[in-house]
């Protein structure tokens, strides 16, 4: 039970797309020979809103991923999984700054996908990037709704500043 003065001022939303590469170079050899029989790999909503406080989950978020990736899934597959979820978030939330928490193949492919010509090579333990990007509002339709227009990103991150490493290809 929580209290009152518990109650989250941060909501957080659970992103399956953002989850470790399912695959045996990031989980090992001896997942790998486990993993074919493994069932469930991350705990259940109800069991994950017990360990937080009081109002943490957003439980209006729908995952852009409903369910984790499949297992062997190859590394290009799982960076082009993090872009796109980056991408995807970002056009849902456009008017919010967002905190993604992800592993580091997920960082590595936060810059390499979104500044093409560089070579991710050391993403040390909580590294993070910084992407950022314009995002214009136009009055949309007779309901007083508003149209979006993104740009692309640009990547902030300087190679060495934030954990990342990187160089041009």
């Amino acid at each position: 039970m929580h209290s009152e003065s518990s109650i989250s001022m941060y909501q957080v939303s659970i992103e399956y797309g953002l989850s470790e590469m399912m695959n045996t170079q990031a989980m090992g050899i001896t997942v790998s020979k486990l993993a074919p029989n493994v069932s469930k790999w991350f705990p259940d909503l109800p069991e994950l809103e017990a360990d937080f406080p009081a109002g943490t989950i957003d439980h209006s978020a729908e995952p852009i991923y409903p369910e984790l990736p499949k297992w062997e899934e190859s590394i290009m597959e799982a960076r082009s999984r993090y872009a796109s979820i980056i991408k995807a978030l970002a056009d849902k939330y456009p008017h919010e700054n967002l905190l993604l928490v992800t592993h580091g193949e997920g960082v590595g492919a936060s810059i390499s996908y979104f500044e093409m010509g560089l070579e991710i090579y050391d993403v040390e333990y909580c590294a993070y990037s910084v992407l950022e990007r314009q995002v214009t509002a136009e009055p949309g339709d007779e309901h007083g709704g508003f149209t979006f227009t993104a740009d692309s990103f640009k990547v902030m991150t300087k190679s060495g500043s934030t954990g990342i490493r990187y160089a041009p290809v």
